[in-house]
């Protein structure tokens, strides 16, 4: 019988909602091999939502990040080094691939990793020719049901497919402290998250804006984002507040749990908001949509797309109107009790 693992390497490239879609199969990793350590490579700040599922957290953010332009840079090499000298600190046994190898020049990470893990046993996604065990990784199937042949591989059946987040009560004191002090504690909250990383998924402002006029009667309207986005939150206006860039993930996470609904479009609240078990409606492209869309709750989560040309460049996505972005969000404020 092969000897259990003492040490595992986990790779998973990609913001929160890619860290999150893995939190079935690290559940299940952490509970057949309790004995093991488990390290998680990612970027900050997506592993934060891995906390309490894995041991260590080695970020893998500029090295992983990096372009033609950086090539020049003698600060990338450096990091690199600190990167590499952090996973030879200790050899692994099982190195687990979650990245997905859409294109042959998505293999170079995972690559890499493989080789500094000196693992002997290498599952993935695809056909790379450095796993030992590579896993179908069909493209239109949702992405938390790709754990399920993953974690076949290693003759672990997935009890829940359900994306989890453990939330700190120290978080959780900071978001009942905000709300005190913005006098909307105990009152239906609805947050809004117009901005996203990725330019081409973003439904539009204007469109927040008079979404958050429209849902402002039935409970407070929150913005949250990132700091870049802090000028998204002002230009929503219509009385919301604006707590673009002012949470880290955990708050956010504090925040979310305590609203009873979440209009975004398709970036990392969508995600934390749905593991929290929060009400969301989530505005997708229609590959994406595929990939996320399908969490399969019709009673706490809504995903509205448009097919048409160019809609994986966004240009479908202003056909998606505020009407129906309104009427989602009230159906669903209606089916669930408020999180007060």
């Amino acid at each position: 019988m092969p000897r259990e693992p003492e040490s595992i390497l986990v790779l998973r490239l990609g913001g929160i909602g890619e860290v999150l879609a893995i939190t079935p199969a690290l559940r299940e990793v952490r509970a057949r091999f309790r004995r093991a350590w488990i390290t998680l490579m990612a970027q900050r700040p997506a592993h934060e939502v891995a906390r309490g599922l894995v041991n260590e957290v080695v970020e893998a953010e500029s090295v992983y990040k990096a372009g033609m332009r950086s090539l020049l840079d003698p600060s990338l090499y450096r990091e690199a080094a600190g990167l590499a000298r952090r996973v030879l600190r200790r050899k692994y046994d099982l190195f687990l691939d979650f990245h997905h190898l859409f294109a042959w020049r998505h293999a170079v990470k995972p690559l890499l990793a493989a080789f500094l893990s000196r693992a002997p046993r290498r599952v993935g996604f695809g056909d790379g020719f450095f796993l030992t065990d590579r896993v179908p990784d069909p493209d239109d199937r949702p992405m938390v049901e790709r754990n399920r042949p993953f974690l076949a591989a290693l003759g672990i059946e997935l009890s829940d497919p359900s994306p989890s987040l453990a939330v700190d009560p120290a978080d959780q004191a900071w978001a009942d402290h905000l709300l005190e002090t913005l006098g909307i504690a105990g009152k239906p909250i609805v947050a809004l998250s117009p901005g996203s990383s990725r330019p081409v998924t973003r439904w539009g402002i204007e469109r927040f804006s008079a979404a958050a006029q429209r849902l402002s009667p039935r409970g407070p309207v929150v913005v949250i984002g990132t700091a870049a986005e802090r000028g998204l939150g002002d230009e929503v206006g219509g009385g919301s507040v604006n707590l673009a860039g002012l949470t880290t993930v955990g708050q956010l996470a504090a925040l979310l749990l305590r609203c009873a609904l979440l209009v975004s479009n398709d970036s990392g609240p969508v995600h934390v908001a749905r593991a929290l078990g929060t009400p969301v409606v989530g505005i997708f492209r229609p590959r994406e949509y595929l990939r996320w869309g399908s969490y399969g709750d019709a009673r706490r989560f809504r995903a509205l797309y448009r097919e048409g040309p160019g809609a994986e460049e966004g240009r479908t996505l202003p056909l998606i109107t505020v009407g129906e972005v309104v009427r989602a969000a009230e159906e669903l404020l209606d089916a669930n009790h408020p999180r007060l």
